[in-house]
């Protein structure tokens, strides 16, 4: 079971996060794991990490659908931390269905979100999201502007990106060969955005995607 951790908290908070869940292990940068406890088992994306490339055989581990996949926790800005809890068969059939529905993804294809690592977006459609739907999901960490504001459509016509999934206010260029956009934003209008791929799907409000609820307003140009 996975808990994602937002390391620009305060330390204290992070160190509260990780106590209250429980945490066995931490995986992170050297600069982030710096902020957790120290007695805390860790790994180094800067210096284990070819040995996470190649982790050796394992068995996969079959669990029920009301066992739980992850704790999300707030930001405690009203107070402590809040741990919210997913569960394994809710979640997955949530991503499955949102994929097909929401993002029209297929396998073999390739999708790319950018929204946060960390946030629950993030986990969801850069991570779990694509792989059940069978789709190769692009890694990316780093600002939209560098080395220039063409990156994000750079990596898009390069990697011949299907479905995307959009985390901030903005206009693009057509593309060709981008079937299928999602622009997640509270401010975003429809007059803002020239149209970018043969179906652009705006969403009203990121919390109803991130809450799963495939019911919410969306229009589609």
């Amino acid at each position: 079971m996975s808990v994602p951790v937002n390391w620009k908290l305060p330390a204290e908070t992070v160190a509260y996060i990780l106590e209250d869940c429980d945490a066995r292990l931490v995986i992170g940068d050297d600069a982030r794991l710096a902020l957790a406890p120290q007695a805390l088992p860790r790994v180094s994306f800067d210096r284990d990490f070819d040995a996470l490339l190649d982790p050796g055989p394992f068995t996969p581990l079959a669990m029920k659908p009301e066992e739980p996949a992850m704790f999300l926790y707030t930001s405690g800005s009203t107070g402590k931390p809040k741990g919210v809890q997913r569960d394994v068969g809710g979640y997955t059939v949530a991503l499955a269905t949102s994929m097909d529905y929401i993002f029209c993804g297929k396998p073999g294809e390739t999708y790319f979100c950018t929204s946060d690592h960390g946030w629950v977006v993030g986990h969801s459609y850069i991570v779990y999201g694509p792989l059940i739907a069978g789709m190769a999901t692009i890694l990316y960490e780093g600002v939209p502007i560098r080395p220039d504001a063409s990156i994000w459509w750079s990596i898009v016509e390069k990697y011949k990106v299907s479905g995307r999934c959009i985390q901030i206010d903005l206009s693009a260029h057509v593309l060709k060969g981008l079937e299928n956009l999602l622009i997640s934003s509270i401010a975003l209008k429809a007059r803002d955005v020239r149209l970018v791929a043969r179906r652009t799907c705006f969403e009203c409000c990121w919390q109803q995607l991130c809450n799963c609820r495939l019911s919410c307003a969306r229009l589609a140009v």
